[in-house]
């Protein structure tokens, strides 16, 4: 091989390994942009619909968000409120825990525990309720007096 022909070998060499370093360098920065403008359309869609009160598509535009980027703790958060928004303490909580998980984000923490204790509450409260209409659908005056009697207490 004569020197031009040599010369040429190592140019194409060098740019050859030229263009790897650069995809390498600017593929995953596209893909990290490309990810964070998604994740941002998503964040931005279910705060919407939490406007709207449109808890389905908050909790499903939040869904996305999660899959999109799990590190993020708001996405867990704003689900969670979504689920709260359906009256689904349950999914809130699960929520919130699989956010602490993958985020170690304190805050979720507290207000999964914040949530169990309110959903306790509501669950009491519900469970009196249906305690003192079916008291009531049967005339049970005793049942219903002892009731409320207990409930004057607390």
């Amino acid at each position: 091989m004569n020197k031009k022909g040599k010369i040429m070998a190592v140019a194409a060499l060098l740019v050859l390994v030229l263009a790897g370093v650069l995809a390498a360098v600017l593929i995953p920065a596209i893909k990290e942009r490309s990810m964070q403008r998604q994740y941002a359309e998503q964040m931005d869609l279910g705060n919407r619909y939490l406007l709207e009160q449109d808890y389905e598509a908050a909790v499903l535009a939040f869904g996305k968000a999660i899959e999109i980027d799990p590190r993020q703790a708001e996405s867990y958060q704003k689900m969670a409120e979504a689920y709260v928004g359906l009256g689904d303490y349950e999914y809130a909580i699960l929520t919130l825990e699989k956010g602490y998980e993958f985020t170690g984000e304190e805050s979720l923490h507290e207000w999964k525990q914040q949530l169990e204790q309110e959903k306790a509450e509501r669950d009491r409260r519900e469970a009196i309720l249906k305690t003192i209409y079916e008291a009531c659908q049967v005339a049970d005056e005793d049942r219903l007096f002892r009731l409320l009697e207990y409930q004057s207490r607390d």
